[in-house]
């Protein structure tokens, strides 16, 4: 059954925000509104946890879809050792737990993990290929 109500991406980021707070953390806000003109793909936010450890993080929702640019931008960050993931809640705990060592995944197999599953739903305003049709 379902309820009809949509989860926004605005949500999200509430939601995330909460939880990082609520964890000790601090939270850097970088989304606009408006289309940025400082970097393409700079996400959402940058999470700090009082353990030290810091990450990107480009919160989406259910039904949404990362830019190339936002992929781009995330899958650089790790090429570089930056820790970088996106996604909802249920993603960012367990990023955030894995940093904390309270689950036996390492923080960079998680955000890897995560961005292949977000990389396979195709990119927002680009056509679907039968790869990324079969994946959704």
């Amino acid at each position: 059954m379902t309820t009809g109500i949509e989860i926004t991406e605005s949500v999200v980021e509430k939601m995330c925000d909460e939880l990082i707070h609520k964890m000790g953390g601090d939270v850097v806000r970088l989304s606009q509104r408006r289309p940025s003109k400082v970097q393409l793909g700079l996400p959402d936010r940058r999470y700090r946890l009082p353990i030290g450890a810091a990450f990107w993080f480009e919160c989406k929702a259910p039904h949404g879809q990362l830019s190339r640019k936002q992929y781009e931008f995330l899958s650089a960050e790790r090429t570089c050792g930056q820790l970088a993931s996106c996604g909802g809640l249920d993603e960012l705990l367990a990023l955030a737990q894995s940093c904390l060592r309270w689950t036996g995944k390492s923080s960079e197999q998680i955000c890897d993990a995560t961005l292949e599953a977000w990389q396979s739903k195709g990119f927002r305003g680009e056509r679907k290929t039968p790869l990324t049709r079969n994946n959704r």
